[in-house]
Protein backbone atom coordinates (compact mmCIF):
# COMPACT_ATOMS: atom_id res chain seq x y z
CA UNK A 1 0.00 0.00 0.00
CA UNK A 2 1.28 3.35 -1.11
CA UNK A 3 1.50 5.91 1.54
CA UNK A 4 -0.18 9.41 1.09
CA UNK A 5 2.11 12.03 1.70
CA UNK A 6 0.96 14.90 3.26
CA UNK A 7 2.45 18.26 3.56
CA UNK A 8 4.16 17.20 7.10
CA UNK A 9 5.14 14.18 5.74
CA UNK A 10 6.29 15.63 2.63
CA UNK A 11 8.31 18.34 4.38
CA UNK A 12 9.73 15.63 7.02
CA UNK A 13 10.87 13.31 3.65
CA UNK A 14 12.92 16.52 1.77
CA UNK A 15 14.30 17.64 5.12
CA UNK A 16 17.84 16.78 6.26
CA UNK A 17 18.49 16.22 10.08
CA UNK A 18 19.67 19.52 11.29
CA UNK A 19 23.22 20.88 10.55
CA UNK A 20 23.29 18.20 7.37
CA UNK A 21 22.80 18.74 3.83
CA UNK A 22 19.79 17.17 2.12
CA UNK A 23 20.58 14.61 -0.38
CA UNK A 24 20.82 15.84 -4.12
CA UNK A 25 17.49 14.05 -5.82
CA UNK A 26 18.54 12.93 -9.02
CA UNK A 27 18.35 14.53 -12.38
CA UNK A 28 16.21 12.79 -15.02
CA UNK A 29 18.13 11.33 -18.38
CA UNK A 30 17.48 14.80 -20.41
CA UNK A 31 17.91 14.31 -23.85
CA UNK A 32 21.28 15.28 -25.45
CA UNK A 33 20.91 18.76 -27.25
CA UNK A 34 22.47 19.78 -30.25
CA UNK A 35 23.57 23.57 -28.38
CA UNK A 36 23.21 25.19 -25.63
CA UNK A 37 19.75 25.58 -23.78
CA UNK A 38 20.22 29.52 -23.73
CA UNK A 39 20.65 29.65 -27.78
CA UNK A 40 17.63 27.15 -28.05
CA UNK A 41 15.90 29.82 -25.48
CA UNK A 42 16.42 32.72 -27.60
CA UNK A 43 15.37 30.82 -30.97
CA UNK A 44 11.94 29.54 -29.53
CA UNK A 45 10.85 32.49 -27.57
CA UNK A 46 8.94 34.10 -30.13
CA UNK A 47 7.47 30.79 -31.36
CA UNK A 48 3.49 29.87 -30.48
CA UNK A 49 4.25 26.76 -28.62
CA UNK A 50 6.74 28.96 -25.94
CA UNK A 51 5.56 29.50 -22.55
CA UNK A 52 7.53 31.57 -19.66
CA UNK A 53 8.20 29.64 -16.28
CA UNK A 54 6.21 29.96 -13.17
CA UNK A 55 7.61 32.29 -10.67
CA UNK A 56 11.29 31.11 -8.69
CA UNK A 57 9.52 30.59 -5.42
CA UNK A 58 13.12 31.41 -3.61
CA UNK A 59 12.86 35.18 -2.61
CA UNK A 60 15.30 37.45 -4.63
CA UNK A 61 17.02 38.73 -1.16
CA UNK A 62 17.93 34.42 -1.36
CA UNK A 63 19.42 33.63 -4.61
CA UNK A 64 22.70 34.18 -5.93
CA UNK A 65 22.90 37.66 -7.74
CA UNK A 66 25.88 36.93 -9.60
CA UNK A 67 24.15 33.94 -11.43
CA UNK A 68 21.18 35.05 -14.30
CA UNK A 69 18.52 32.78 -15.99
CA UNK A 70 17.66 34.24 -18.90
CA UNK A 71 14.58 31.93 -18.96
CA UNK A 72 12.91 33.33 -15.77
CA UNK A 73 14.46 37.17 -16.06
CA UNK A 74 16.16 37.23 -13.55
CA UNK A 75 19.10 36.04 -10.78
CA UNK A 76 19.10 33.17 -9.08
CA UNK A 77 20.82 30.40 -10.96
CA UNK A 78 22.26 30.38 -14.31
CA UNK A 79 20.09 29.65 -17.39
CA UNK A 80 22.08 26.46 -18.40
CA UNK A 81 21.26 24.82 -14.96
CA UNK A 82 17.49 25.94 -14.90
CA UNK A 83 15.35 22.99 -14.48
CA UNK A 84 12.25 24.72 -15.35
CA UNK A 85 13.76 25.85 -18.89
CA UNK A 86 15.52 21.87 -18.94
CA UNK A 87 11.35 20.55 -17.95
CA UNK A 88 9.72 23.15 -21.19
CA UNK A 89 12.70 22.24 -23.71
CA UNK A 90 11.93 18.00 -22.69
CA UNK A 91 7.78 18.29 -23.05
CA UNK A 92 8.38 20.47 -26.52
CA UNK A 93 10.69 18.02 -27.64
CA UNK A 94 8.04 15.30 -26.25
CA UNK A 95 5.16 17.20 -28.48
CA UNK A 96 7.19 17.63 -31.57
CA UNK A 97 8.07 21.41 -31.34
CA UNK A 98 11.98 21.26 -30.64
CA UNK A 99 12.81 17.82 -32.86
CA UNK A 100 15.48 19.93 -34.61
CA UNK A 101 17.33 20.31 -31.08
CA UNK A 102 18.09 16.67 -30.19
CA UNK A 103 21.97 15.66 -31.22
CA UNK A 104 21.95 13.38 -33.85
CA UNK A 105 24.45 10.31 -32.91
CA UNK A 106 27.28 9.73 -35.38
CA UNK A 107 28.40 5.94 -34.85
Amino acid sequence: VRERLTDTRIKEVNQAPRGEKPEPRPEPDWTPLNRPRIDILKEVRDKPFYYPPKPMITTPENRSVHKHCDYHETHGHKTENCLSLKFFIEDQIKKGNMGQYIARRTT
